[in-house]
């Protein structure tokens, strides 16, 4: 088999066929020394990626949410969810102002109920 060439589409040099490879799209042909630049390229890229990628999740870990509250009007007792950076202590539901404090909700109260007759003993 006497030599056949292809050119390469990225340099344009005429390649033996057996130092030809297809790019990284699949869509042309290049030579062994084009194919090599195109794969550091392509891993440097990548590697950037993850680098980008890792100082993104980084940051947003760092922003950590405060979680909802629950809170009732000593005056009206109604119950409702807020932040407790955001409360104003001004309950939504009367409009009182001053009446608003923490309180604990209903599903805490029953997994302490839980909690309590798990560890009770009978004797």
């Amino acid at each position: 088999m006497l030599g056949k060439t292809l050119g390469c589409s990225k340099c344009g040099k005429q390649t033996p066929m057996n130092e030809i490879r297809a790019d990284l799209n699949a869509k042309s042909w290049v030579c062994l020394s084009c194919y090599e630049q195109l794969s550091k390229k392509s891993k440097r890229l990548e590697t950037g990626k993850n680098i980008l990628a890792n100082e993104y999740l980084k940051e947003t870990t760092k922003k950590i949410v405060p979680l909802k509250k629950t809170f009732v009007c000593f005056k009206c007792s109604y119950q409702f969810l807020g932040y407790l950076d955001s409360i104003n202590k001004k309950c939504p539901f009367c409009g009182r102002s001053g009446t608003v404090k923490e309180g604990i909700s209903s599903s805490a109260i029953l997994s302490e109920v839980e909690e309590e007759s798990r560890n009770y003993k009978k004797y």
